[in-house]
């Protein structure tokens, strides 16, 4: 192996450069990056970015940080297809072989159809440092904001507005949930948006382009806004590669180590691992690093790593959300500690009696309590005690 090639700057993609190079690899590797600008890291977009600080914030390594490790980086360098056979990537203007393809393209904004118009008509969508900062100059002069989706995101979104004092309506599912968390688990979500003054609606008919602004039609009414962003998901940059490779609705498919083929491999919100469809970090940062590290350490032919601990976090109005383990659906969900004022606090969630995951809002100490059950069997039965 002499030339590893890592499509995506993201902070999966510049891990596995990173992670090759502590573990002695010695080759060739170019990080290929489809934006300008230098590698950046997305959490700090929609928290640090959105309350007006400096997007520099959000940097991940400069210039010379790659150079100094030997990395080849090549921003603006779009990949357009693969010949697996032929172990090449189709650049615009060229072919660039490989021994090792790390793909980590990340995922991009999702738009369904019919609201393609209200980008058209200049509402803002969150995904790329461009986007954040364009998106935070709005808010500095916005006299109202309205985020359409009340996912992480969304609400994300909403707590920076609202902490920036720009009055906010947040359209929301009723049943939308924060990241991984659905059902009772995200039920704190709405009052803890309620509470520190953001407009909910739920039932709404209508979004479109009005004079001087946006309108949005709802059971409670018709509500005006300057400022429009819209929050309703993303989905894997993978479609170039569905010639090649297999992709489906998820991304690429690929095992739980990441390997998708012989000499390609899948990290971050580009794979779609097999079993990991209801872990909690699920298209987080915290996922991204650990598989990179995994691929890198699989690359220089060292044994899999153990699986780490899946985790996600956020923080909504200043109160940290937390999760970890595995909820799925099907999933049994029990309150484990309340607040003082008989709020719930913190839950596990089990599978054939075994509790596989766990949960809290607002509470560090109640979340490592949580989780100290993660594996545990019969705790649902102490519960109901």
């Amino acid at each position: 192996m002499t030339r590893v090639v890592v499509i995506g700057a993201s902070v999966g993609g510049v891990t596995v450069a990173q992670s090759l190079r502590e573990l002695g690899f010695d080759g060739e590797i170019v990080l290929l990056e489809a934006g300008v600008g230098l590698p950046y890291q997305r959490p700090p977009l929609s928290k640090a970015v959105l309350l007006g600080q400096d997007p520099g914030t959000a940097d991940l390594i400069d210039g010379p940080g790659l150079m100094a490790i030997g990395v080849e980086f090549r921003p603006g360098a779009r990949a357009l297809g693969l010949d697996l056979a032929r172990r090449r990537l189709r650049l615009p203007g060229e072919e660039l072989g490989f021994d090792e393809l790390v793909i980590a393209c990340g995922a991009s904004a999702t738009v369904p159809t019919h609201l393609e118009h209200l980008v058209a008509g200049g509402a803002h969508l969150l995904r790329t440092r461009e986007d954040a900062v364009g998106l935070s100059d709005a808010l500095e002069q916005s006299r109202r904001l309205i985020v359409l989706g009340g996912g992480v995101l969304g609400s994300e979104i909403a707590s920076a507005a609202t902490a920036r004092g720009v009055p906010t309506t947040l359209l929301s599912r009723t049943e939308q949930g924060v990241g991984p968390l659905r059902g009772a688990l995200s039920a704190p979500l709405l009052p803890l948006h309620r509470a520190h003054g953001v407009d909910v609606r739920t039932e709404v008919s209508d979004v479109g382009r009005v004079a001087g602004g946006w309108s949005a039609q709802a059971r409670e009414g018709e509500v005006c806004a300057d400022t429009l962003v819209l929050a309703v998901g993303v989905h894997a940059t993978a479609d170039w590669l569905a010639d090649s490779l297999p992709v489906g609705p998820d991304g690429i498919r690929c095992d739980a180590s990441g390997r998708v083929a012989p000499g390609v491999w899948a990290i971050g919100d580009a794979a779609d691992r097999a079993g990991g469809r209801h872990e909690v970090s699920r298209r987080t940062q915290a996922a991204a690093v650990a598989e990179a590290s995994t691929v890198a350490a699989a690359l220089v032919g060292l044994p899999t790593r153990p699986a780490a601990l899946p985790y996600f976090w956020s923080d909504i109005h200043g109160v940290r959300v937390q999760a970890a383990g595995r909820i799925s659906p099907r999933a049994v969900i029990e309150v484990v500690e309340r607040s003082v004022t008989g709020d719930p606090v913190a839950f596990v969630a089990a599978e054939e009696g075994v509790v596989a995951g766990a949960a809290a809002w607002g509470s560090p100490r109640a979340f490592r309590s949580a989780r100290s059950l993660l594996g545990t069997s019969g705790v649902l039965e102490e519960i109901a005690r």
